[in-house]
């Protein structure tokens, strides 16, 4: 997927009654499916649930992206982190891996709870360690209780641990006749580790939520799916056969589908200007004609800088999609693509003008230097002839009268 640190733009639609907002990078595409496909199972999830505490209508209805984020914090694993190079509390490596609760104790504590109390939940798993959770918000009253008592097993799990680190000979401090209490370990641990203690499922937002989804590599993705989704990708299939087949049917309806495009096609038009790779063009409607031919879509149009030069490009040459403002139309080309341009100039003789056309193939980088040079030539060449035109009347023989 994504490098998570070339971030575009903000797209914003809607699927399903769920507003999505995220942050995506260059390939943004991938990061759209990904994201409509953890929404969807969220949605889907209704059939998945063993509590049977939450209806469908109620599922659909209600609960659509009234959800809460959580980051559930693996409280070991985080002590193990702080702690490691706490010069307050020298415990021995073999000591900072008694920390408790472990990861697994932590978790089945809280699915134990979470099922009895009859709480809908989705675990995502955090690349950085750890879980997501999302909640109904609709049951964010069952979920506080839930908490409620979970939290209290971790401090009462983690007091435990303090009580045999001040137990461990191993762990004692210079003097061998001084012991450590269980509130004197718990009181030399780093702010970050009694942060988590105290706090180990902090909220998040939507966006985070969704750009951590976004950005994972897409062996990651299919693999936390069928972690967080049972029967997620039953046939194991890898993560672009699953793009192409939701870009393809109708999981996505047709005019979402547009919405998603445009957004990409806007931010691959930004990055392109940024760049400079890209020639910005505003065309009047009426100097503008769009026709289909074998299979192909052609775009022709008067140079707005130059009104005597008919422009033809493919269509799929633009760089974001054409935007309407009035009866004028503004679109980009990239600078490298191929175009066909032709140019009508007045070419003229002793007595008369003829108008001439001139054919270039090139791309639009070229195009303006060429324009301007066959410009330049027929300006030149005119002004010749008008001065040999002058020249030649002036030593005329003049006629005698009478």
């Amino acid at each position: 997927m994504e490098d998570a640190n070339d971030i575009g733009t903000i797209i914003n639609c809607t699927f399903k009654g769920i507003e999505l907002a995220g942050t995506f990078g260059e390939k943004g595409i991938k990061a759209v499916v990904k994201i409509f496909l953890f929404l969807h199972a969220w949605e889907e999830r209704k059939r998945l649930t063993k509590t049977g505490k939450i209806s469908t209508k109620t599922m659909k209805e209600k609960y659509g992206d009234a959800v809460i984020y959580k980051n559930m914090r693996i409280v070991a694993d985080e002590v193990r982190k702080n702690e490691a190079g706490n010069p307050e509390l020298p415990l021995s490596e073999q000591s900072l891996k008694k920390v408790k609760p472990s990861g697994h104790a932590q978790t089945e504590h809280w699915k134990k709870l979470a099922k009895k109390q009859g709480l809908n939940y989705v675990m995502f798993p955090n690349p950085e360690g750890g879980y997501i959770l999302q909640v109904p918000k609709e049951q964010e009253a069952i979920y506080e209780e839930v908490c409620k008592q979970h939290f209290a097993w971790i401090k009462k799990e983690t007091m435990k641990y303090c009580r045999e680190v001040a137990q461990d000979k191993e762990t004692a401090w210079e003097k061998p006749d001084v012991r450590m209490t269980a509130d004197q370990v718990y009181e030399s641990m780093t702010p970050q580790s009694k942060e988590v203690i105290n706090n180990p499922y902090p909220a998040l937002s939507r966006d985070e939520v969704l750009e951590v989804v976004a950005n994972l590599k897409d062996e990651e993705f299919n693999a936390y799916m069928k972690e967080a989704f049972p029967g997620y990708n039953a046939e194991n299939k890898p993560f672009e056969e699953i793009m192409e087949e939701i870009k393809g049917d109708g999981a996505l309806p047709e005019e979402k589908k547009k919405e998603i495009y445009r957004a990409l096609a806007d931010y691959d038009q930004k990055r392109a200007r940024e760049k400079g790779l890209v020639k910005e063009f505003a065309v009047d409607k009426r100097n503008m004609t769009i026709r289909q031919e074998e299979g192909k879509t052609f775009i022709t149009f008067v140079h707005p800088q130059h009104p005597n030069t008919m422009v033809t490009v493919d269509a799929r040459n633009l760089c974001g999609r054409m935007k309407w403002s009035g009866s004028r139309a503004g679109f980009c080309l990239y600078k490298d693509c191929e175009v066909t341009a032709v140019t009508k100039k007045i070419v003229a003789g002793n007595n008369s003008r003829k108008i001439k056309q001139s054919e270039y193939k090139g791309t639009v980088a070229d195009l303006e230097g060429r324009i301007k040079t066959d410009a330049q030539k027929a300006e030149k060449k005119y002004q010749r002839a008008r001065a040999a035109g002058k020249n030649t009347a002036r030593h005329a023989p003049k006629p005698k009268l009478g």
